[in-house]
């Protein structure tokens, strides 16, 4: 449970935002911006790994101060870091500055697979993972050539036979060719035998088909024929879960194409307020207002009653294409006790949340990073993308010089957000990607 609360609050960026890593993390960071110590920071290993699980539960934020870090704002925690091991092996860290990190955790290929630090064996661990990790590795175009030669030197009829056999491996295929050569002369013979190796890269190109689909039933995400409660489960799960419960998932009873397409009450693709309004719909409720304007204004009145420090963004500062569709809002504080007198203000007044983004950039800042979180954000919003975008922070943007982009863990999900950013000309070492579950 807490590995799934932990990958959630890494993903959930919507009413979160970055603050500035000096000033959340107090004295414990103080030597991220001190460039003397910085020049003598190193790369984590396994090794090190080792060396820190000897602490034991008194390991504690100085004990990391050695090492390369990029520390961020996770929502739930206002200092994470994932160090990238290696061979498959990463360190995930988090927790408050005040108190020692509540989550040190070796991971091996995701976070189903960890140890942790605190309290785990961390070399038995490395072990058996770096022994499942072990193949036996062919040199590409390698060749083994055994030949036989005879030089028959004569006066009379002679035969001389070779034989070459040539062994090729090609992503694990091993083909066997074995040539018999009689060659006759009637003098002094030399016969020499030459392998020769050729490989053959194939490219394989996959093409995919979007038809538009009508709606069936609304609300039937599950396309049994009917709308009751079970249809805002699937839609739940298929979010939580995608690759048990998503479309093609390998869960039995998973979100088809067709129920994507019913499940969309809204027509703003499949979010977590379709499945709220099955659920108002059967129970006979009256709709929530939509009329963006007043809810602006209605938002902006609560923020400032209760000096809370969120920010309604002006219909004529927003993206053209989101203007009329939904309301945007800058959240400038990670006080979770903001967000839960948020969230309470937003189900007693009876309004649908998925009107309401929260936008991880500035309206008015030009910096570079600034405007690759608005491309990236504009794009996932608008293709319903399963990602999020780190908030901005100029200060803390100095220190990491990247963006960070979370996604559902598909490759399909990340490959797509590649190709928009090379699209772009958008420089690919300015992007961290982080897959969450």
């Amino acid at each position: 449970m807490k590995k799934q609360f932990l990958a959630f609050a890494m993903a959930a960026m919507c009413l979160t935002s970055a603050v500035t890593v000096n000033n959340v993390c107090g004295n414990v960071v103080a030597a991220d911006s001190d460039t003397t110590a910085a020049q003598t920071k190193k790369k984590m290993t396994l090794d090190d790994v080792k060396e820190l699980s000897k602490k034991g539960k008194s390991l504690d934020w100085e004990d990391l101060d050695a090492f390369e870090a990029k520390w961020r704002n996770a929502g739930v925690y206002s200092r994470f870091c994932k160090f990238d091991l290696g061979d498959g092996f990463f360190l995930v860290v988090g927790g408050e500055p005040n108190f020692r990190p509540e989550t040190v955790w070796l991971c091996y290929s995701s976070m189903d697979n960890y140890v942790d630090v605190k309290t785990g064996d961390v070399s038995e661990f490395i072990s058996k993972y770096a022994k499942e990790d072990k193949v036996t590795t062919t040199t590409k175009a390698a060749v083994t050539t055994t030949s036989k030669a005879v030089t028959t030197t004569t006066t009379a009829k002679a035969t001389t036979t070779t034989t070459a056999k040539t062994t090729t491996t090609s992503k694990a295929v091993t083909t066997t060719t074995t040539a018999k050569a009689t060659t006759t002369t009637t003098a002094k013979t030399t016969t020499t035998s030459k392998a020769v190796t050729t490989t053959t890269t194939a490219k394989a190109t996959t093409t995919t088909t979007v038809s538009e689909m009508p709606v069936t039933l609304k609300g039937d995400a599950n396309c049994d024929g009917q709308v009751d409660l079970s249809d805002a489960v699937m839609i739940m799960q298929a979010l939580a879960n995608p690759n048990k419960y998503g479309i093609g998932g390998t869960a039995e009873k998973h979100l088809t194409e067709q129920g994507q397409i019913n499940g969309d009450m809204d027509g703003d693709g499949l979010t977590v307020g379709d499945a709220q309004a099955i659920q108002r719909k059967l129970l006979g409720l009256d709709e929530k207002a939509t009329d963006l304007e007043a809810l602006r204004k209605q938002l902006s009145d609560f923020f400032a009653e209760e000096k809370i420090d969120y920010a309604v963004i002006p219909k004529d500062k927003m993206p053209e294409q989101f203007a009329d569709k939904y309301v945007f809002i800058k959240v400038n504080t990670v006080d979770t006790g903001y967000a839960a007198r948020y969230g309470a203000f937003l189900k007693s007044s009876d309004i649908y949340s998925s009107l309401i983004k929260s936008i991880p950039y500035k309206i008015d800042s030009d910096t570079e990073l600034n405007k690759i979180r608005t491309l990236l954000y504009c794009y996932i919003l608008e293709n319903n993308i399963n990602a999020s975008v780190d908030p901005t922070d100029e200060e803390a943007d100095l220190i990491n010089k990247t963006v960070l982009v979370k996604y559902a863990d598909s490759e399909k999900t990340r490959e797509q957000l590649e190709n928009f950013i090379k699209e772009k000309n958008i420089d690919l070492n300015l992007v961290e990607f982080f897959a969450v579950e």
